[in-house]
């Protein structure tokens, strides 16, 4: 079961990286010590959007980022 597991989350993984490979994006892993709390906020200046999907797994912090043209 828990290998199993492990291969679904590699699986997702991998197919993250290639979407931001893809994209244009970059990958942030950080140590989280303690609690986390948090919100995404981005004023848009220009005509780019900017996007950002978070995965917290424990101590690490997972955060993808990309923009795209509106």
């Amino acid at each position: 079961m828990i290998f199993t597991t492990v291969i679904i989350l590699l699986a997702i993984f991998w197919i993250a990286l290639l979407a931001m490979q893809h994209y244009a994006g970059q990958l942030i892993i950080s140590p989280i010590m303690g609690i986390m709390f948090g919100a995404l906020y981005d004023r848009e200046t220009d005509n780019k959007v900017y996007h950002t999907f978070q995965i917290l797994l424990g101590v690490v912090a997972l955060t993808f980022t990309w923009e795209t043209n509106e």
